[in-house]
């Protein structure tokens, strides 16, 4: 009997040294970041499945960090997605963001454009459809444009006020309506004017490319839209290269303004 209860009192003694070790691991595993997506609640079902045909919002928010380069431009871009702090280097200049102000170095006056405004312009474009599923964000479907005998549905995003510096700014969204892969984009632009417009650009998205999970595109085509009528491309493609994603965020130094800088209000 007394053989017995020390198997006993050996065996519960190695369990309860076992047991919390295993629990902690397991816990560990389980856990994920939280991604906070009720502003989605009210947006259109098919936004949803376009979000999800391009990888899904919750993939997206779990990322930190997107970098890509502008061929044509010699340009390299690094963005921290959940502040949108931002650093672009060009040949002659670096242009940044770093939570508060903009701010560029450049030799002389070589960058000769709105720093203000071209800091997160061709993120804004690049990133699509996910930046469309930011917070702020208010929805209305529209009618579909046709090219090419196939008629793509159409999501209107704008702005709450005071979101951005352009919160007068439209976009509307086109997406296959069988893949409910994003294929176009119109736009306003309302920087400069402060003014809403009617007057929309577009966008052909092509080259679409899997990286973290997230399918981004690599080719963007500017087209002639006349009257709600795609025509023909406007001008050569814009190519994109070393796209990356990462869940970990850079140092803060990466987007902290350097000696020498000045920053920019417009």
């Amino acid at each position: 009997m007394r053989k017995q209860n020390f198997f006993l009192v050996a065996l519960a003694l190695l369990l309860a040294a076992c047991g919390p070790t295993q629990t902690a691991e397991n816990t560990e595993a389980a856990v994920e970041p939280a991604v906070n997506d009720a502003h989605l609640a009210d947006a259109p079902a098919n936004l949803i499945k376009v979000l999800d045909a391009h990888g899904g919002y919750d993939n997206w928010a779990k990322q930190q960090t997107m970098m890509y380069s502008l061929a044509a431009k010699n340009e390299k871009h690094q963005v921290e997605l959940p502040t949108r702090k931002v650093r672009l280097e060009g040949d002659k200049w670096t242009i940044g963001y770093d939570g508060e102000a903009v701010w560029i170095q450049q030799d002389s006056s070589h960058f000769g454009g709105s720093a203000r405004f071209y800091h997160n312009l061709y993120f804004y474009f690049i990133a699509m459809p996910f930046v469309l599923a930011d917070p702020g964000i208010v929805y209305e479907e529209v009618p579909a444009i046709s090219f090419e005998g196939v008629d793509y549905p159409g999501v209107k995003v704008s702005y709450e006020a005071n979101v951005g510096d352009s919160p007068d700014d439209n976009y509307i969204l086109y997406y296959h309506p069988e893949t409910f892969q994003m294929e176009w984009l119109a736009y306003t632009v309302t920087y400069r004017s402060k003014e809403p417009s009617d007057n929309f650009r577009l966008i052909r998205y092509a080259d679409w490319k899997e990286l973290n999970g997230l399918v981004l595109p690599h080719k963007l085509t500017w087209f002639k839209y006349e009257d709600g009528e795609v025509v023909e491309p406007a001008r050569d493609p814009m190519l994109v290269s070393d796209m990356s994603f990462s869940t970990t965020a850079l140092a803060e130094a990466t987007y902290a303004k350097p000696e020498g800088a000045e920053e920019v209000s417009k």
